[in-house]
C-alpha cells in the first residue's frame, strides 16, 4: 500500500514539473508599447493632403451621348512657341504666328473631351453622319465646319444635363494638350516620338484612325496630335505679348477661326503643342473635326 502512494506521490511531481517548463518557455504578451531613442510611443503619422490632379474620365464624367470628359485644373503656363529650345527640338520649324511666348492664366477649371467627336457621338446628337471615312463610328467626326461645331455644342446644350458645353478656347487647347510640360511636344522635344501618341503622315495609312488607339498625354487626353485637326472658339489673331487672364479671341472682324492639333496627314513639325493655323468658319474638310469641353 505504501508502494502504491509512494508511486502516485512521483507522479504528480512529474507532471507539475512539466507544466512548469512549458509555461516558462511560453512567450508573454508585452506590457508596454515600443519605445523610440526618446523613450516615448511614436504616434503614426497623418497623411498629408495632395493637390487635386487631371484624371482619366469615369463615372459621372461620361454623359448620355457616351462622351467622356477630363477635369483639367485652374493654372496658369507660357503659350506659344518657345525659341529658347528649337534646337533641341528634331522636326521643329519656327512659326511667327506662334509667338511671341505670353503667360496665360486661366483661372477657372473645366472638363475637356477625353477624345475627340466620334462619328458615333455626332450620328447621335446630329441625326446624319458628314464623314469623308464615314465606315468607322470610333474614328473622330470630320468634314465638319466650325458652324457645324456649334450647333452640334447648342444642341448638346438643349439636352440640358447641368452642364454648359462649347468649343474650348486656343488657350484652353494648348493648356490642355501640354499637361503641364513646357517642351516643344507634350512628351518632350524629340519628333522621334510623335508616333507613340498621335496618328500622322509617318503613320496615317491614309485616313483617320479610331479614336484612343494611341497613347494619351500626361493628363489622360487621347488625340491631341494628330488623327483629326480640332476647331477651337478663336477667331485668328496674332498673339499680344501681354499676359492673359482667360483669353478669348472674339472681334468681330474675324473672317477666320483657328484650328490646332494637326492632322493625320501632317508631319511631325505639326504637331507641336504651339501649332496653329486657320480657316473659314464654313470650311468642310475630311482632315478636320473638334473636341468639345464643358463648364457648371
Amino acid at each position: 500500500m505504501k508502494n502504491i502512494e509512494l508511486l502516485l506521490k512521483l507522479s504528480v511531481v512529474a507532471i507539475a514539473l512539466t507544466f512548469g517548463a512549458q509555461t516558462s518557455n511560453a512567450q508573454k504578451p508585452s506590457k508596454t508599447p515600443a519605445k523610440t531613442g526618446t523613450g516615448k510611443a511614436k504616434p503614426t503619422p497623418t497623411p498629408k493632403a495632395t493637390p487635386s490632379s487631371p484624371t482619366t474620365a469615369v463615372g459621372n464624367m461620361t454623359n448620355s451621348f457616351g462622351m467622356k470628359f477630363v477635369a483639367i485644373p485652374a493654372g496658369s503656363f507660357q503659350m506659344g512657341f518657345n525659341t529658347a529650345v528649337t534646337e533641341n527640338c528634331q522636326g521643329c520649324a519656327e512659326s511667327s504666328s506662334e509667338k511671341p511666348v505670353h503667360k496665360v492664366t486661366l483661372s477657372k477649371s473645366f472638363e475637356m473631351h477625353a477624345t475627340e467627336v466620334t462619328q458615333q457621338q455626332w450620328l447621335a446628337v446630329m441625326g446624319k453622319n458628314p464623314s469623308e471615312n464615314a465606315t468607322c463610328p470610333k474614328c473622330p467626326v470630320e468634314k465638319v465646319s466650325w458652324d457645324d461645331a456649334q450647333e452640334f455644342v447648342a444642341k448638346l446644350n438643349s439636352k440640358s444635363d447641368g452642364f454648359k458645353y462649347r468649343l474650348p478656347t486656343e488657350a484652353e487647347w494648348e493648356y490642355a494638350c501640354r499637361a503641364g510640360s513646357s517642351t516643344n511636344y507634350p512628351f518632350g522635344d524629340d519628333a522621334k516620338e510623335t508616333g507613340t501618341y498621335a496618328w500622322f503622315l509617318g503613320n496615317h495609312s491614309g485616313t483617320t484612325h479610331e479614336v484612343a488607339t494611341k497613347k494619351a498625354n500626361a493628363w489622360g487626353l487621347f488625340d491631341m496630335l494628330g488623327n483629326a485637326a480640332e476647331w477651337v472658339e478663336d477667331c485668328w489673331d496674332n498673339y499680344s505679348p501681354k499676359d492673359a487672364i482667360d483669353p478669348v479671341i472674339s472681334w468681330t472682324g474675324g473672317s477666320v477661326r483657328s484650328i490646332r492639333g494637326g492632322s493625320y496627314y501632317q508631319g511631325a513639325e505639326f504637331m507641336r503643342s504651339s501649332h496653329r493655323y486657320s480657316n473659314s468658319p464654313t470650311m468642310r474638310h475630311g482632315s478636320v473635326g473638334l473636341r468639345v469641353v464643358r463648364t457648371k
